[in-house]
């Protein structure tokens, strides 16, 4: 299981703002082996700005192989993302609503590095993700980057 900080660069402009947006939060995936070094994997992520939040909720396979003293990996990840706006649009002249959330698509290509503590605990150095989702109807190629903790829940083997 895999927890840290996570930041986002939002493909923003893409509907309709005038910058893309760097927005901060948590990632948290668990990995369970399948098949010698490969595994499923469930991954969630949550980012935050002044005026978005940005989710999303993704699974699909991981490719583990050693290198040196740590592990690196890979992985493709498919769900949904969902962008949430925090930003009055004008409905009449005296009134303002909000603008509501976008549920759509998310694919996320990326992988990193892991280095071990022990035998329980290893440190994430970077996980990097290409991030591509389609939200408000409009297409958005975003990069995520992840750095935390790993804990492992493995069993013991029988003498």
């Amino acid at each position: 299981m895999f927890a840290g900080y996570s930041y986002l660069r939002l493909d923003a402009k893409s509907y309709g703002f005038l910058n893309n947006s760097n927005l901060n939060g948590v990632n948290i995936n668990v990995s369970i082996p399948v098949y010698h070094q490969l595994s499923a994997v469930l991954d969630s992520s949550a980012h935050f700005g002044s005026d978005e939040r940005f989710y999303t909720f993704l699974a699909g396979a991981q490719y583990t192989h050693p290198l040196r003293n740590g592990r690196v990996f890979g992985h493709a990840l498919f769900g949904k993302s969902r962008n949430d706006e925090n930003i009055a649009e004008p409905t009449t002249e005296f009134t303002f609503g909000r603008i509501p959330s976008s549920l759509g698509l998310a694919i996320a290509f990326g992988g990193g590095y892991d280095y071990p503590l022990n035998s329980r605990f290893t440190l994430r150095i970077i996980q990097v993700d290409y991030l591509h989702t389609k939200t408000y109807e409009t297409t958005q190629n975003n990069i995520r980057a992840s750095a935390g903790i790993v804990i492992h829940f493995t069993r013991k083997k029988k003498k």
